[in-house]
């Protein structure tokens, strides 16, 4: 007479190993369930709907006050409130940082503080035009560069206009300064000293006109910090922030190589497009930061860059979406994400799931990490599914046995969660948010 051996805990899901060789710990599908820390298995908790509007991205600033969804044409509150008009509908790469939200999709780009929005990209002025007004004294002679900048409402500065070369005669009494002007916007005015080469305030245009300026080149104001600089190239889609700079990816299709550019230091709309940069093979899929390093993921690697050394970390890459977060709960300072291998940490870099779960690849993936009834879980969905990487392909003879009335042709493949749904008369629903892993 056989015994019945009893299971008081599982080990959690196992797609990898040959089934056949599996205790009966070892579950070969898990839908709709949570494997818990103490070997449990618990039903997965349903879902609301919050909106039936369909949203192609959505963030959610890190207090929880503020979310944004990413509509057909337009970025919207959770309760469907208009916030801005967008002009494509490739999906948005979220970043925060200092409560400020930037969202980027190549065409369009922007920052939220709250619900309040504004541009992320700053027009760059024309060269200026300038009148020499003659008949008496009051500007010193010499070659002058006279420049322009556009300053928005929250202070930021635009990098410099192309300088306007002015060769001033003996006998000039002042510079009409006519600058670019747009809506929204103040003008400042930079003016070098004679034969000088670095501009200085010399006044700001409040509205659509001209300047009059007979100063003496002694007396100019601060020294232009923008120079040379420009705003955030128009096809970049994948951001991050890290070591007080914006790190933003653009994809250069013809030679398959990415950019990875470099913002001033605190001046994220700001970028140096002669020195501020990084080349990647391949496409960035990923950019996202820990305090060590930031972690690059492209279409096939994984990088860690420190500011100063760049290592690589994975010979594989990573699924495109925004599907990377940070874990402030379990191991500080850590990023999970999702590779074309399965679900990945660093760092130090580990693959979490290759050893035990073979995950479908995707074309795109999002990503959450949860903290929920005592459990702290990385949730992934997978959009695109397509074959699995590394997955059991043997097939087990078949050797049924009967337990309970219920029928099992595989008794060595362990028990499915299909099968112990049936084993405790209960009823998994259909539900597929795929997958959950305990972290």
């Amino acid at each position: 007479m056989s015994t019945l051996k009893e299971y008081k805990s599982f080990k959690g899901l196992n797609n990898i190993a040959d089934p056949i060789r599996l205790d009966l710990r070892w579950l070969t599908k898990a839908v709709n369930v949570h494997a818990t820390s103490t070997g449990g298995i618990e039903r997965r908790m349903g879902y609301e709907c919050l909106s039936r509007t369909p949203a192609i991205t959505a963030f959610s600033r890190s207090d929880s006050k503020f979310t944004y969804l990413q509509r057909e044409s337009s970025i919207t509150d959770l309760a469907g409130v208009e916030l801005v008009k967008t002009t494509s509908n490739k999906p948005m790469w979220w970043g925060e940082v200092n409560n400020e939200v930037y969202y980027s999709n190549g065409a369009d780009a922007g920052k939220f503080i709250g619900y309040d929005h504004t541009v992320w990209r700053l027009p760059t002025p024309k060269e200026p035009v300038v009148t020499i007004n003659s008949g008496g004294s009051g500007v010193s002679p010499g070659a002058y560069q006279v420049r322009s900048t556009v300053v928005a409402s929250d202070g930021r500065e635009s990098g410099w206009s192309e300088a306007a070369i002015i060769e001033c005669p003996v006998g000039a009494t002042s510079f009409s300064i006519t600058p670019s002007f747009f809506d929204g916007y103040t003008s400042r005015i930079y003016i070098t000293a004679p034969g000088g080469a670095s501009p200085q305030y010399a006044g700001t245009l409040y509205a659509p006109g001209t300047v009059s300026w007979s100063g003496d080149p002694d007396q100019l104001g601060f020294d232009a910090t923008t120079n040379f600089l420009d705003p955030l190239q128009p096809n970049v889609d994948v951001f991050a922030f890290f070591k007080a700079s914006c790190y933003a990816s653009e994809f250069m299709q013809q030679s398959d190589v990415s950019v990875v550019w470099v913002s001033e230091p605190l001046g994220y709309h700001l970028f140096n497009l002669n020195s501020g940069f990084m080349l990647f093979p391949g496409r960035v899929l990923m950019l996202v930061a820990t305090e060590e390093a930031l972690i690059i993921g492209t279409d096939r690697a994984v990088f860690a860059f420190d500011g100063k050394t760049l290592a690589r970390v994975a010979l594989y890459g990573v699924i495109a979406g925004q599907n990377c977060v940070r874990d402030t709960q379990v191991k500080t300072d850590r990023v999970l994400f999702m590779s074309t291998r399965g679900l990945c940490e660093a760092l130090p870099f580990n693959n979490l799931t290759e050893d035990r779960v073979a995950i479908p690849t995707a074309s795109r993936a999002g990503g959450v990490f949860m903290q929920q009834d005592g459990h702290c879980r990385f949730i992934a969905t997978l959009h695109g599914v397509g074959g699995v990487y590394n997955q059991a392909t043997s097939q087990p003879s078949s050797n049924p046995f009967t337990l309970n009335g219920i029928t099992f042709d595989v008794p060595a493949q362990g028990l499915s969660i299909d099968d112990i749904d049936r084993l405790l008369g209960a009823r998994v629903g259909t539900f597929n948010f795929s997958p959950s892993v305990l972290i």
